[in-house]
């Protein structure tokens, strides 16, 4: 099966005043279609830089990233990107911001919008304002303004980042539900472990900047996975030694 993503040998570097900084030191990864990775690593290692150039947003200034074997070369509705603050349209409804998403208007977008909200479990909302309700629901809307043009591939940087612990875990189990439900492919950037585990078929270990792919660790755990089971304590366990891994700190604990 060939890969719905290539991402070749891509390489970041931004100009500073004095120098440079070079952010990722060749990122290569294949993407199989409808599966769900997640890429974490330390602070500063560009994982979000990576989704940024994945997405169009951003260019390489070494390498490649192609999508079904074309260069991606500029944002796409194939390609869509949900980021950490909802980005929502304060003076528009929920209903009005999902809408906002539509690339081509045609005869179908009311029952569009119904689906999408349905899809997302705000029906009730329709005609609530952003600041009516909650973080966890304002980024449901986000997802659904995304879907609503039915990406291929779904980019997701820490889009649960600004939420209370319970909200997120909630959200988390609300993502997962709408990947079974959309067949979509799923790449997420997230700096909590347990959620890449829990959400993921496979976790990309990224090393400190420049972020290099340090370790591909599949999560071959039924679902629902149960964070507190032998099996998913053994996949965090990995990656905390990965993260560690020739590191003065000594980990105590696998949090």
């Amino acid at each position: 099966m060939n890969p719905v993503l290539e991402i070749d040998g891509v390489r970041k570097t931004f100009p500073l005043a004095k120098g440079k900084l070079e952010v990722l030191g060749g990122v290569s990864q294949k993407i199989e279609a409808g599966s769900f990775i997640s890429i974490v690593g330390a602070s500063g290692c560009g994982k979000s830089t990576l989704l940024r150039i994945i997405s169009g947003l951003e260019t390489a200034t070494e390498g490649q990233v192609r999508f079904h074997g074309k260069p991606v070369t500029e944002p796409t509705i194939e390609i869509g990107m949900i980021f950490q603050e909802s980005r929502l349209f304060p003076w528009l409804t929920v209903k009005e911001n999902i809408r906002f998403g539509i690339f081509k208007p045609s005869p179908r977008d009311d029952e569009l919008v119904r689906e999408h909200m349905e899809l997302v479990g705000l029906s009730d909302f329709a005609d609530a304002l952003p600041k009516q309700i909650s973080g966890g629901m304002q980024q449901r809307v986000s997802i659904a303004r995304t879907l609503i043009n039915c990406p291929e591939i779904l980019l997701l940087d820490e889009p649960f980042g600004a939420l209370d612990a319970l909200t997120r875990i909630q959200m988390q189990k609300e993502i997962l539900r709408i990947w079974q439900a959309q067949k979509a492919t799923m790449l997420l950037v997230t700096h909590d472990v347990d959620e890449a585990i829990f959400l993921s078929d496979r976790i990309i270990v990224l090393s400190n900047r420049p972020g290099r792919v340090k370790k591909c660790i599949p999560v071959e755990l039924s679902r629902p996975r149960d964070r507190n089971s032998a099996s998913f304590i053994a996949v965090r366990r990995e990656i905390y030694q990965e993260f560690f891994q020739n590191s003065d700190l000594k980990v105590e604990y696998y949090i």
